[in-house]
């Protein structure tokens, strides 16, 4: 499984980032996070949730 998470580099997205690791590593689950900081593809994955939600 790969996990991402979506931010511009704030300190709640590191923080995030931090929590999931955290609690992949409690549960003995060995999985990539992965940090996604490119705007545009932020933006194509809230394209693609809205298309979803509609």
């Amino acid at each position: 499984m790969n996990i991402e998470i979506l931010g511009t580099g704030c300190a709640k997205c590191v923080k995030t980032k931090e929590a999931v690791e955290k609690a992949l590593q409690e549960v003995g689950m060995e999985e990539d996070v992965v940090k996604v900081e490119d705007y545009e593809t932020i933006l194509s994955y809230i394209s693609l949730i809205q298309s979803i939600l509609n």
